[in-house]
C-alpha cells in the first residue's frame, strides 16, 4: 500500500496565537520605528532653558513646549530638569560642559519711577534714600 501525503497543512491552536501575536508585534515594531525617525528630524517634546533665548529657539522647533526657569542660585542641571542655562559666574558642577557666550557688566543706577517720586541724588549717601531692586544671583547683599 502506498502512503498516502496530505496536499494541506494547517497550523495548530497554539501556531495560529503565536502568528497574529508576531505580527501585532511587528506592526508595533515597525510603528514604533517610524514615531522615531519622524521625531529625529524637528525636536518635539519638553525643552527646558533658564534664560530668555528660549523664545528664539521655540520660534524655530514649533513642536517644542518651553519652560523658562529664572533663579538666582547655581543649578544641578540633571536634578532640575534643565537642558540647557544661561549661567553668570563659576560652574558648580565641574562635570558641565560649559563655554562663555559674553561678559557680564553690571551697571547701578536707579529706576526713572522712582526719580519722579524722590529726590535725584547727588552723591553716594544719597542713594539710602532710594528703594533697592537688587539681583542677588552674584551677591546675597541687599542694600546699596
Amino acid at each position: 500500500m502506498e502512503p498516502r501525503w496530505c496536499r494541506a497543512v494547517s497550523l495548530t491552536d497554539a501556531g495560529q496565537d503565536f502568528l497574529e501575536r508576531s505580527r501585532r508585534i511587528l506592526t508595533d515594531l515597525d510603528d514604533a520605528e517610524h514615531t522615531a525617525e519622524s521625531e529625529r528630524g524637528e525636536p518635539m517634546g519638553r525643552f527646558v532653558v533658564s534664560a530668555p533665548l528660549i523664545c528664539a529657539f521655540m520660534n524655530l522647533h514649533h513642536k517644542l513646549r518651553g519652560e523658562l526657569q529664572l533663579s538666582g542660585r547655581m543649578m544641578n542641571l540633571v536634578e532640575d530638569g534643565v537642558d540647557v542655562a544661561i549661567c553668570i559666574g563659576l560652574l558648580a558642577d565641574p562635570g558641565d560642559i560649559a563655554g562663555k557666550v559674553s561678559a557680564v557688566r553690571s551697571v547701578l543706577g536707579p529706576a526713572p519711577a522712582d526719580l519722579a517720586t524722590a529726590d535725584t541724588p547727588d552723591d553716594p549717601e544719597a542713594l539710602r534714600d532710594h528703594r533697592l531692586i537688587a539681583f542677588t544671583g552674584l551677591t546675597a547683599q541687599r542694600q546699596w
